[in-house]
């Protein structure tokens, strides 16, 4: 038994070597693109007065900390001024991808809620609570949004 499972080894017929080797393509000299193939970022404007736009620097794929071009408190103030929601810090994020944010809020007294905010022109909030997959942010929202959701 174990003599025919050794003769089953090497190649399958019509796949010896007929002695000309694969040839490897050389790495060296290859750019890294610096997005990921087929993304294109948008031009956004940044949230601050007399700024310029620029492009995203975010993929879409992944989320990342949003830095200084979306700040917790300004998530905050976003779903006070828009929701009876009153949350009293961000336990998670902002996370970035493409133009959109994921948040996570801490909500005094309650369970804690998830946003999901856009930039464009402006920070806008597109949806706020404890399940945040709605259709638009099912159907619009980078993969990398959705995932951080939950969706």
């Amino acid at each position: 038994m174990l003599t025919a499972l050794a003769g089953a080894c090497g190649a399958p017929p019509g796949l010896e070597s007929r002695g000309q080797p694969v040839p490897v393509p050389s790495l060296a000299g290859t750019p890294t693109p610096a997005f990921p193939p087929g993304y294109k970022p948008e031009p956004t404007v940044s949230l601050s007065r007399g700024a310029s736009p620029s492009l995203s620097p975010f993929s879409e794929f992944v989320t990342v900390p949003c830095g200084t071009r979306v700040t917790a408190d300004q998530v905050i103030s976003l779903v006070r001024d828009q929701t009876q929601i009153r949350p009293s810090r961000a336990t998670n994020g902002p996370l970035c991808a493409g133009t959109w944010q994921y948040t996570e809020l801490q909500v005094p007294a309650n369970d804690p809620v998830q946003a999901v905010t856009a930039t464009r022109d402006s920070l806008r909030l597109i949806a706020v609570g404890t399940d945040v997959c709605t259709a638009e942010v099912k159907l619009q929202a980078p993969s990398a949004i959705r995932t951080a959701a939950g969706c």
